[in-house]
């Protein structure tokens, strides 16, 4: 990259300086504006040219990305997605993200003795910011769990492994994830597997869980995050105010 930004400035009759930099960028034509911010940066760092000033470098640095808001499954939803899951794995981490709002890593960090069969509790390790909890499963899920664990033949502490009987990691998980979105035909946009925590706590939240009780739930230290992850659909809200108003309400 030096030899060739130095051939740029001779053949522009240009001294190596950071005015030269930007124009060998742009004539170089580096679409992605994160990587056109690496290589400005390495530029300078090499030639030991002075950096820009505050309200110069605003021009060159790109934005950071939105934070996506992923959207909230219905129950009919989830179970088609979970329907069209062929491996135990998938169905059981599927299970396990919708019935206590578990994250991607905390399922991968899941261990076996995290799981107690005889009083149908999983215990949910902390990550970022969140607290550790136990939840307690469906009779359902806890009966999948117990036979799964009951036919392998591995010694992986992890409690969930692949079809191949691999530790599970957060990789796996989103590539299975971008398939059965296919199989299931589910063209929602922005569906994820984070839209499983988040359907997990507008659930509780329509069924008349409290904020507070959510955020216990949860594992959160704020209760701003509870607001942040119930998605409520306008309509609906509408319905609920006019059903609870003392004024509007039919006698």
């Amino acid at each position: 990259m030096a030899n060739d930004f130095l051939k740029f400035c001779q053949k522009k009759e240009l001294k190596p300086s950071k005015e030269a930099v930007v124009s060998y960028l742009s004539w170089i034509n580096v679409s992605s504006k994160l990587w056109y911010w690496r290589v400005l940066k390495k530029c300078f760092e090499v030639w030991n040219f002075e950096w820009f000033s505050p309200l110069e470098e605003a021009k060159y640095k790109p934005k950071p990305p939105e934070r996506v808001s992923r959207p909230v499954l219905s129950l009919k939803d989830f179970q088609r997605l979970y329907d069209s899951a062929k491996e135990t794995w998938l169905k059981l981490a599927l299970r396990i993200a919708a019935e206590t709002g578990a994250r991607r890593l905390q399922i991968v960090m899941m261990c076996r003795d995290h799981f107690n069969p005889e009083d149908g509790t999983l215990y949910i390790p902390p990550i970022k910011r969140s607290l550790d909890r136990v939840e307690v499963l469906s009779d359902e899920l806890t009966s999948m769990l117990k036979q799964f664990l009951e036919n392998r033949k591995d010694r992986c502490a992890q409690l969930l492994v692949d079809e191949n009987g691999k530790p599970l990691t957060v990789e796996k998980i989103n590539s299975k994830m971008a398939s059965l979105k296919k199989r299931a035909y589910m063209n929602i946009k922005y569906l994820g597997w984070h839209s499983l925590r988040r359907s997990w706590a507008t659930w509780l939240y329509q069924h008349d869980l409290r904020e507070l009780e959510i955020q216990k739930l949860g594992g959160w230290k704020s209760i701003h995050m509870v607001s942040t992850y119930v998605g409520l659909v306008p309509s609906e809200t509408i319905k609920k105010e006019i059903e609870s108003h003392p004024l509007k309400r039919k006698r």
